[in-house]
């Protein structure tokens, strides 16, 4: 039963060895429950905030029986505490070298190569999406979203016992055992069930047998998209991981060097959202209020504004009170604003009236990976044929948001 599911996930075709290939003799003994160790793993990393890791990344696909294609390899370091501060360093070639520094409060942005910065007032950053996320079929963006492993790491790492259909541990990984130096470690496999948007996960991890620390962890999907198998592997060796304690306010702190120049926008990937202009705009299922459930192209014909904020976030309820406004005002009141705010935050009522109609809470953060928001408030504006017209990061002045609205023909 189990190698039949996983064979038609696809994924037996990307990692052969979980089912059918025994321990060899160069393999050390391995622990007597998997799933004993992939609930410590997960424990561990649920309590993670803050946190930070150093590591390795690279990230591939494949399509049917098209051979893997790399995306990108990237030295990674990352950090995260409550609040919103976030601190995304990411190395590698010249053109791939981004900072992120966010201290809830204030984002930068910044590209050493080319000594461009950008700052971002009262932009709340945004971590932890769900790592079960959709990834998005009609935006090529993938390849150009550098932050999304980074930030797919800790939820899929504290989630691995979700939806739990298989644990093994099997094949010898190329990484030494310290305890044994002519032994290799062994790879803890773990195979989710299929999740509502039938998509499959595996990830694979190798462990530090001393103290149960993640050394490497392999993170694979597959989906089926126009008859074809499709596959996504973002891989992380690890150099050094940080659960809990505390982290330096340095961190999150972040000066411009002198020689470097400010730029109204900066083609950090995942941030400035260019990709996705002149695009059809990803279409995604919601339910506001009790309203029967509806679907964003339901609205074709009409522009609209995608408004990803959160209630507790003060430049979000104050760039929503600006929408609600611009809505009642649009000719024929034609405009569709509709806020799509995280799951479990409540709204109090006395906000409500204050807001758009249509508000959805996005459970998973499914609709924010659709879009690659990392960051609220954030806007998308979408023309009456359902194309993306313009994006804005950050809070935007009536002025600013008259700007955005005349390119959707308002």
């Amino acid at each position: 039963m189990m190698q039949s599911s996983f064979l038609a996930a696809g994924l037996l075709a990307i990692a052969p060895a979980v089912l059918c290939q025994e321990p060899d003799a160069s393999t050390p003994t391995p622990a007597p429950d998997p799933s004993v160790l992939a609930r410590t793993v997960a424990t561990a990393f649920s309590n993670a905030p803050p946190a930070a890791f150093d590591a390795n990344i690279q990230f591939s696909r494949k399509n049917g029986d098209a051979p893997w294609e790399p995306l990108f390899t990237l030295q990674v370091k990352l950090a995260f505490a409550p609040g919103g501060k976030l601190l995304f360093w990411a190395g590698g070639a010249s053109h791939l070298q981004y900072i992120l520094v966010s201290d809830g409060k204030t984002t930068w942005a910044y590209s050493p190569a080319e000594k461009h910065f950008v700052r971002i007032p009262a932009a709340a950053a945004e971590f932890a999406p769900d790592s079960d996320a959709v990834f998005p079929s009609g935006v090529n963006s993938s390849d150009r979203d550098l932050l999304m492993p980074a930030r797919l790491i800790v939820p899929a790492l504290s989630q691995l016992t979700r939806n739990l259909m298989y644990s093994e541990m099997h094949r010898p990984s190329d990484i030494p055992d310290p305890a044994s130096p002519d032994r290799t470690l062994p790879t803890l496999s773990l195979l989710a069930q299929k999740g509502p948007d039938e998509n499959q996960r595996l990830i694979e991890l190798v462990l530090d047998p001393a103290d149960h620390r993640v050394l490497r962890m392999e993170w694979k999907k597959s989906r089926l998209a126009d008859g074809e198998q499709r596959f996504v592997a973002i891989r992380a060796d690890f150099e050094r991981i940080q659960l809990g304690g505390s982290l330096p306010p340095s961190f999150f702190s972040f000066t411009p060097p002198d020689d470097a120049r400010p730029v109204d926008r900066l083609p950090v990937p995942g941030l400035d959202l260019s990709f996705l202009t002149s695009q059809n705009a990803p279409d995604f299922s919601f339910s506001a209020g009790p309203s029967p459930p509806s679907k964003l192209s339901a609205f074709q014909g009409r522009p609209v504004l995608i408004a990803f904020w959160d209630p507790r976030c003060d430049p979000c309820r104050e760039q929503m009170h600006l929408l609600a406004r611009a809505e009642q005002e649009s000719p024929n009141q034609k405009l569709v604003v509709l806020g799509v705010h995280p799951q479990n935050r409540p709204i109090p009522d006395t906000e409500r009236a204050k807001l758009p109609r249509l508000l959805t809470e996005d459970p998973g953060g499914l609709i924010q990976s659709l879009y690659h928001i990392h960051f609220v408030p954030t806007l998308i504006a979408i023309d009456s044929k359902g194309v993306v017209r313009g994006a804005a990061v950050g809070f935007r002045t009536a002025d600013e948001l008259k700007a955005l609205l005349s390119s959707i023909g308002l």
